[in-house]
């Protein structure tokens, strides 16, 4: 597991750790944990259960509420996806040619998300992709938490002076 840092320092206790697992050639699973001894929370993974088939939606502007994201590219290149989703079922995936570019974003059919497993304190995004998923990986965890004290942006690395989780550099974490 990766941890994720908030982007400014808080005292709400939270952590955020981020991993992704390949299975085969077309799947990938990330999972998140997070862990909220003050229940400052809103909107997140709270419960047993799963979201399968027609009840996924794709949806967008879902950094608008609490959404894990996940970041990903091929090393070397400029181009990348991002996948959003919410606990609820609601996600999507956007292609990027460069950084932010277009906007606003476009939604890509090379990945589908199957399924979005939840439990106390976990969150599971099982991506497909159409296509063989390149050998290597360049990616990154992050996560926009709505709480008590307002949005909170975790990442496993910042690099702007505004949170800002397109930053290729952010990519950090090889799989």
């Amino acid at each position: 597991m990766h941890p994720l840092f908030p982007f400014r320092q808080n005292m709400l206790k939270l952590s955020v750790m981020g991993s992704v697992e390949r299975r085969g050639t077309r799947s990938l699973v990330i999972t998140y944990e997070i862990t909220d001894p003050r229940g400052v929370l809103r909107g997140g993974p709270h419960g047993l259960y799963e979201v399968s088939g027609d009840a996924l939606v794709r949806a967008h502007e879902l950094w608008k509420g609490t959404c894990f994201e996940f970041f990903w590219s091929e090393p070397g290149l400029t181009s990348y996806y991002e996948c959003n989703v919410e606990s609820g079922g609601k996600w999507n995936v956007y292609f990027f040619d460069t950084y932010r570019h277009p906007m606003p974003p476009q939604e890509t059919d090379q990945y589908d998300v199957t399924r979005i497993r939840s439990s106390e304190g976990q969150l599971q995004v099982f991506l497909e992709a159409k296509t063989p998923i390149p050998a290597t990986l360049e990616c990154s965890f992050t996560a926009v938490l709505m709480t008590q004290e307002g949005a909170q942006f975790y990442a496993g690395k910042h690099g702007g002076r505004d949170p800002d989780f397109h930053i290729r550099t952010t990519l950090c974490i090889e799989v």
